[in-house]
């Protein structure tokens, strides 16, 4: 027995001998093949001359791939189809056929052999030949179609074949099948955000079928809105579905609020300030259910629910005007009742504002005569509105308060300007007082008097009226005791004054300097005011008159009451101080050392004090000598002398001394004094103050830099 693999050598051998013999005449018996139970890849057969033929033989092959397995619908997937020729002969004539599944479609052919051929979705590829043992690769590019439906499975089959000539014994592997899924995702749907628009009334049903985009693998993508239309007021929420060409959808909502468009119309209004004025708005379309806020700079001044054509409400009537003179924006605002269909709405208009008048009478010092030296009486003027019904009826509408700037302008007879003051205003609900001072604003003379309001709000002006100003005071100076007194020890003072008969004297005050005061004694007939008081305490006092004669206000003062006690002890002093710039009338600049030394007692019995003073001043050249002293006054710590002496040795000055012992004081700081001379002889004239310009009441305050201030008991 014979392997199939040695048929064809014998094979071969054998037609060799035959070829061999029947050239030579001799007739052969044909050979017989191998067992039928045994055939070999050689067909052994005879022809017609009687001699055996042999046929050629190949095993094709194909197999088939596909990437990607899930494919997209219109993405491309790949299908690889490899050509083998498994001999043992080569193949002529090979065909590769591919009849692409009608769910793609064909895009393009590559092969590494061979000629790509074939239309639309059927394909070939053919090889002229392929040898024992040679393979072949062909790329076949397919677009998956958009219309089929997510996960649908996708079958393609490929085959291989040779011409007649060169069967395939073994044509069970010529067939070929690969398997995809495809992908057919939903698209992605986008919606408009929720929306509130407004369009007129005549625009509705308005249609919502616009806004949405959507996104998807495949073109062809449709939107589909339910409802595609909605009528004012709104709607249910709006949805929109996606649909591809696969039938894959998607949906998304959004709200839609529509309203109804509506406008705001208010009119021009004019009026006084203060004064009630109606303000209407009107809202169109008619129909609206709401209420309208007014405005006026921004200011809210009112609400009112509305009401068509201002019938019965939708104004302010009536409004009282605030604002001052001008032009002000009036702002009405249509607010729409929650829930319905209409918008808002503003509109605008000019409230012109006019001044109110008002009235302005005058009250002045009566009878109209002033006195220069009067630091009380004021010339007024009194403010009040022009009656109204509303304002009397409803509610106060005038507020007084801003019936400012008041002036008050005192025109002088004959020749010179007019002179305006501005009065300080006192408000109520009713009236507005506002009075000017007249102390130190007037010369003598007389004067018209015309008081006006100005401002934003209000204007008026006063009846005029006469002012006639009298220089100096009505008061006559006042007569006390001109010699000190002692201590529990009453005196008496008086002033006479001067008086119409009409309006006489009828209150007056004594301010006694020490804390204490009486009413003043007045005596009609003789047109005198008196008082009496006791000091309790040494001390020099200014005593102070305050009378209202007619309705003139006038102060006298008496500087000054002397109270010293005889038996409160003495002061002695002496030193030096820094003397303050200023110090020096002569020259003011001048500063430097100034020495001074003084003693003062009461001797019994005896009403004016004994003591001496020397005060040098060398950078100013000043050397004052007294030996007479008028008064002392010794209280405490604190000293007071007063006396008369010499400029070297020449004239008549006064001198004063304040001092303070301050070791009777619980600090124990340097003593203070205060020096003061003048010139009797040239009419008081200051010639050395170590506080220059201040009152004589006021406490030293100059420190004693070398020497003391001793107090005796």
């Amino acid at each position: 027995m014979h392997s199939r693999r040695s048929w064809p050598l014998i094979a071969r051998h054998l037609i060799t001998s035959c070829v061999v013999v029947a050239s030579l005449g001799i007739g052969v018996g044909v050979l017989a093949g191998p067992p039928a139970s045994d055939p070999g890849p050689w067909d052994l057969s005879v022809d017609a001359y009687g001699l055996g033929t042999v046929s050629t033989t190949a095993n094709l092959a194909v197999t088939l791939t596909a990437e990607p397995v899930v494919a997209t619908t219109g993405d491309q997937v790949t299908y690889v189809l490899t050509a083998i020729n498994n001999g043992p002969d080569e193949a002529l004539s090979v065909t590769v056929a591919d009849d692409l599944p009608t769910s793609v479609t064909f895009v393009s052919c590559q092969t590494t052999a061979g000629t790509c051929g074939g239309a639309g979705n059927s394909r070939t590829v053919t090889f002229a030949s392929l040898a024992p043992g040679q393979s072949e690769t062909v790329s076949l590019v397919a677009s998956v179609d958009c219309a089929i439906g997510d996960g649908t499975v996708i079958s393609n089959t490929a085959s291989i074949a040779a011409d007649a000539s060169t069967p395939d014994p073994s044509p069970g592997d010529n067939t070929d099948t690969a398997v995809i899924v495809a992908s057919n995702p939903p698209p992605v749907i986008t919606c408009p955000a929720d929306m509130t628009r407004a369009y007129p009334i005549e625009a509705f049903p308005v249609r919502v079928d616009s806004g949405a985009t959507a996104t998807d693998n495949c073109p062809g993508v449709a939107l589909v809105y339910e409802p595609d239309a909605v009528q004012a007021g709104g709607a249910p929420p709006v949805q929109v579905t996606a649909i591809d060409s696969g039938r894959a959808s998607a949906s998304c909502q959004f709200s839609v609020w529509f309203l109804v468009e509506t406008t705001t119309t208010v009119g021009d209004t004019t009026g006084q300030f203060g004064d009630p004025v109606s303000i209407c708005a009107t809202v169109e379309p008619p129909t609206v259910l709401g209420r309208v806020q007014f405005s006026i700079d921004g200011n809210v001044r009112g609400t009112a629910p509305y009401a068509p054509f201002c019938l019965w409400t939708g104004y302010l009537d009536p409004y009282f005007i605030q604002e001052p003179q001008g032009t002000h924006t009036i702002t009405a605002t249509f607010i729409p009742e929650s829930g319905s269909e209409y918008q808002g709405s503003s509109g605008s208009a000019t409230l012109t504002v006019l001044l109110e008048d008002v009235i302005v009478g005058l009250e002045g010092p009566n009878p109209s005569v002033y006195y220069t030296s009067d630091v009380l009486s004021s010339y007024c003027a009194i403010v009040r509105p022009v009656y109204d019904f509303y304002c009397e009826s409803y509610l106060p509408c005038n507020d007084m308060c801003k019936a400012v700037p008041v002036t008050v302008t005192f025109t002088p007879e004959g020749s010179g300007a007019p002179i305006v003051l501005t009065a300080q205003p006192a408000c109520g609900p009713d009236d507005l007082y506002a009075c000017v001072r007249l102390f130190g604003s007037l010369s003598p003379g007389v004067y018209g008097v015309r008081a006006e309001v100005g401002g934003d709000y209000y204007h008026g002006s006063s009846q005029s009226a006469t002012l006639t100003v009298v220089p100096g005071s009505p008061l006559d100076p006042i007569t006390g005791p001109v010699d000190p007194v002692t201590v529990n020890s009453n005196i008496t003072v008086r002033s006479e004054y001067t008086d119409d008969p009409n309006s006489p004297a009828h209150w007056a005050t004594w301010d006694w300097g020490d804390g204490g005061w009486s009413e003043g004694t007045i005596d009609a007939g003789t047109r005198v005011v008196e008082g009496s008081h006791s000091y309790s305490q040494p001390g020099i006092y200014t005593v102070t008159l305050t009378a209202l004669i007619g309705t003139t206000w006038a102060t006298a003062e008496f500087r000054y009451v002397v109270v010293y006690d005889p038996d409160g002890g003495f002061v002695t002093g002496g030193g030096w101080i820094d003397s303050p710039a200023g110090s020096y009338a002569p020259d003011p600049a001048v500063v430097g050392r100034l020495t001074f030394g003084f003693e003062s007692r009461y001797q019994a019995g005896e009403s004016s004090p004994t003591g001496n003073a020397e005060i040098h001043f060398s950078k100013g050249d000043l050397k004052f000598h007294a030996d007479t002293c008028s008064w002392m006054t010794i209280s405490g710590p604190d000293a007071r002398l007063m006396g008369v002496g010499t400029l070297d040795g020449q004239g008549q000055y006064g001198f004063l001394l304040l001092a303070t012992d301050t070791d009777l004081l619980a600090g124990g700081e340097a003593d203070l004094i205060r020096i003061k001379i003048w010139n009797m002889d040239q009419d008081g004239q200051v010639v050395y103050d170590s506080q220059m310009n201040d009152d004589e009441d006021s406490a030293p305050n100059t420190p004693v830099g070398g020497g003391s201030i001793a107090i005796h008991d």
